[in-house]
């Protein structure tokens, strides 16, 4: 649901900017992989926030609130418009801990370089464990929701 849109959009954007923009390849091809594989996780990580955002669907009257809420809040923790280095020293420790970081703001770091390839191992791990905990969590939702479900009609 959210690769295919993504991808149609991405791709000419970043042929564009290497092109014309001055946009530059990744430092090395080791981060290439790294960003790809980064990428990879990113793009399963933000499915599990999408699906556990649709699984607390089950208790609202309209979809709306959750629908801009949600995807309004992870475009500001995940770098998409400030870089979280930008974020109070404060706040540093908490966007740190948070799993939104994982979908933008990691893999292109790996891009640009400030994160090691070498640290791919580390960051797959953490990313595996926020989707756990949130497969888990929405796995526990919906199995409550089950339990009061009405279904009426033929």
């Amino acid at each position: 649901m959210r690769t295919a849109p993504t991808l149609l959009r991405s791709v000419p954007l970043v042929a564009i900017a290497l092109l014309f923009l001055g946009l530059n390849p990744p430092v090395s091809v080791e981060a290439a992989v790294a960003f790809g594989i980064a990428l990879a996780g990113a793009i399963l990580l933000s499915s599990a926030i999408t699906v556990l955002m649709n699984i607390s669907l089950l208790w609202t009257i309209s979809r709306e609130g959750v629908a801009n809420l949600v995807p309004a809040v992870g475009v500001i923790l995940s770098e998409m418009i400030v870089p979280l280095p930008l974020f109070p020293n404060w706040s540093q420790p908490i966007l740190n801990a948070l799993p939104f970081r994982y979908i933008a703001d990691v893999p292109y770091r790996f891009y640009l370089g400030h994160i090691p390839p070498n640290a791919l191992g580390e960051i797959l791990v953490l990313e595996a464990l926020w989707m756990a905990v949130l497969i888990l969590c929405g796995r526990a939702l919906l199995a409550v929701a089950r339990r009061r479900l009405v279904v009426q009609g033929g």
